[in-house]
Order: structure tokens, then sequence, then C-alpha cells
């Protein structure tokens, strides 16, 4: 392989590098996009997550007063929901 032969491949592959680096950092951006707008829609979905936890915790006690005597309802819901209502339901005594 000549002098000029790799002159040109060592410029194609800086050409190549410098192309994917363009494409990896349009992905970065794009990644921290979506990121952003995940968290912005679950404020907005899941607003309930965001109450104080007695405010949750009187909700759950209102809920389990309300409908003691219905079979659809049950404190166990609650424990399948995330970690911390569940927490929060083993915690309370009159929910149970």
């Amino acid at each position: 392989m000549s002098n000029d032969d790799l002159r040109t491949r060592l410029v194609e592959l800086d050409a190549a590098i410098e192309k994917q680096q363009a494409l990896l950092d349009t992905l970065h951006i794009d990644r921290e996009n979506s990121k952003d707008i995940r968290r912005q829609l679950a404020s907005i979905i899941y607003p309930v997550f965001t109450l104080p936890l007695d405010v949750t915790l009187e909700i759950f006690v209102y809920c389990n007063s309300f409908h003691s005597t219905s079979t659809y309802w049950s404190p166990t819901i609650l424990l399948g929901i995330c970690r911390t209502w569940r927490a929060l339901a083993f915690s309370t005594p009159t929910l149970w």
C-alpha cells in the first residue's frame, strides 16, 4: 500500500468517525429529550404519587371505611401499587 493510499484511507476513516460521532451526539440529545418527556408525563399521569404520605394515608383510611362492606375493595390492593404504598399500608393498623 502506498503512502497516498494510506493517506486516503486515513481521510476516509476520519470522515467515518466524524459521521458516527455526529450520529452518537444526536442519539445522546434524543435520549435526554426522551428522559425529560418521560419525567413530565410521569408528573401528569401519576400526580397521586406526588401527594404527601399523610394525605395518601388519609385517602387509604377513607376508602377503607367507605368500602368496608364491598367485595371489590381490600387494603391488599394497595400492596401491589408500589413499595411506598405497600409500606404505608402495612404500617397502618386501621386498614386491617
